[in-house]
């Protein structure tokens, strides 16, 4: 199968692989957040913390590796298993240990048992990290979707039973550990390789350089992306953490359906592109304005419907989520041009310039939110809204250092879609406005869905008619292909 075909296969399968998990993860976390309070969820979102530095490191640095490198042999993946398998161990049993410290730093004494239990699932995730990474190899994102089905099917029917069983923040940590040993099970036996006793110093040399940087940018961005969660969990208590992280729920969800999995292919497929810069460029180009057509849209419905949507899927008791919702929805716009530059940068083994922007990003957003944190949650939201903004001519300057894409270029068959997306905002949120209170949630929700449904398509002709011509182009050629073969 020629590589362009097994891009887009490996887009279909990403995004079903995206879609499936995401979906379903917001519906088990609706039921549970119904089942549980803002306090209960605010505490495990502290945990949450933990994991997530946890599983920064594990998941990511050898993985990557053995995605990017131009050729790999069997040494290097016992090596990098090997490999996994201590730093896994080792980093889940010193958090382990010193659960009670990292409680005490969130002021929560009662976090520790949770911890430390907790701890074990980032363990189950890092130590196949070299199974994923052979799947994304190969763009075998058919096996990664099984993989995210059974462990999030298991783990949400093992969470809900805690929760209705009176378990209370345990049953999120419940729903954690049997989702990640499902899905360890599944890579285990679905990527047809064992490993061996191939392990030598040489392989361990061509790995860790590389690793390390990436496992670095990881640690650098998770400090940047967590910083606002541990503040105001720290400052403002569990409560309104919980109400923060609902809304940032919904906002990462939309986020890792309609960027996440595509950064994953992105990075595969320029990772394959090495070297041939005017191709490189050309599948940058056209992803990106692909992408956002489907994207934009979508982040701009999620900012115009979020009060009523919030309501309608968790319930009254979670409504001060709505407004947040509202603001952290249009972060999906930045990220768009992020989420490329990046996938591009770590293609390339641009680590020294990724590092760098992190860094910066890092910083940026730590000063952002240590001076909106004393004004509330809608200040750190529109803060970190803002920052993001400011980014994004960062991120078209790396695009157009690494691969000679004009940021003029690329503005130009940018804007229009973000005009349509913006327009069909306007649309969706004046008529919200119109009917509120009029209408049941979930009918109020179903109305503005079909506005925004009715009113994009007409932008986007009347806008935006090239960029959507050059989608369906491409879709008609590589359904033409499908069919023939």
């Amino acid at each position: 199968m020629r590589l362009r075909n097994r891009v887009i296969t490996g887009a279909i399968w990403a995004s079903i692989d995206g879609w499936g998990r995401q979906i379903a993860s917001l519906i088990v976390f609706a039921v549970l957040a119904r089942l549980l309070d803002p306090v209960e969820i605010g505490l495990f979102a502290m945990v949450l913390i933990v994991l997530a530095a946890l599983q920064t490191v594990l998941d990511e640095g050898l993985t990557e590796v053995i995605v990017q490198r131009p050729t790999i042999d069997p040494g290097h993946l016992d090596t990098a298993f090997a490999l996994s398998v201590v730093a896994s161990a080792g980093l889940a049993g010193a958090t382990a240990l010193a659960a009670p410290a990292i409680a005490g730093l969130f002021g929560q004494p009662t976090l520790a048992p949770m911890i430390m239990v907790a701890a074990a699932a980032p363990f189950l995730a890092g130590i196949f990290g070299v199974h994923q990474g052979l799947l994304r190899r190969r763009l075998d994102y058919r096996t990664l979707a099984v993989r995210s089905a059974a462990g999030v099917v298991g783990g949400g029917v093992v969470g809900i039973a805690m929760a209705l069983d009176g378990w209370g923040a345990w049953a999120l940590v419940g729903q954690q550990i049997a989702d990640r040993l499902l899905g360890a099970i599944v890579l285990a036996t679905g990527t047809g390789w064992r490993p061996g006793t191939r392990i030598r110093a040489a392989h361990l040399a061509d790995l860790v350089p590389f690793s390390g940087y990436l496992a670095t940018t990881r640690i650098v961005n998770f400090a940047s992306k967590q910083v606002d969660r541990y503040l105001i969990g720290v400052l403002m208590g569990p409560a309104t953490l919980g109400l923060y992280n609902v809304a940032l729920r919904v906002s990462d969800t939309a986020y890792a359906l309609l960027a996440q999995g595509l950064a994953g292919v992105g990075m595969s497929a320029f990772s394959r592109l090495n070297g041939d810069r005017a191709r490189l460029r050309t599948a940058l180009e056209d992803a990106s304005e692909t992408a956002n057509l489907l994207a934009f849209p979508a982040f701009f419905g999620l900012a115009a419907v979020a009060p009523v949507l919030v309501v309608a899927v968790f319930g009254e008791r979670w409504a001060e989520s709505g407004p947040l919702l509202a603001i952290l929805a249009l972060l999906g716009i930045p990220a768009m041009f992020s989420t490329f530059a990046g996938a591009l940068m770590r293609a390339l083994a641009a680590t020294r310039l990724l590092l760098a922007l992190l860094v910066l990003s890092a910083v940026a957003n730590i000063s952002v939110v240590l001076a909106t944190v004393p004004f509330g949650l809608a200040a750190v939201a529109t803060g970190i809204l803002v920052r993001n903004l400011c980014f994004i001519p960062i991120h078209l300057w790396v695009q157009h250092r690494l691969v000679g894409l004009s940021p003029r270029r690329h503005l130009a068959r940018t804007l229009p879609i973000l005009a349509a997306s913006a327009g069909m905002w306007a649309a969706v949120a004046g008529t919200r406005t119109a009917i509120e209170g009029q209408l049941p949630p979930v009918a109020t929700l179903a109305l503005l869905v079909c506005v925004g449904c009715a009113v994009y398509p007409l932008l986007l002709l009347a806008l935006a008619r090239v960029s959507l011509d050059r989608a369906l182009s491409t879709f008609a050629a590589f359904r033409g292909r499908v069919t023939v073969g």
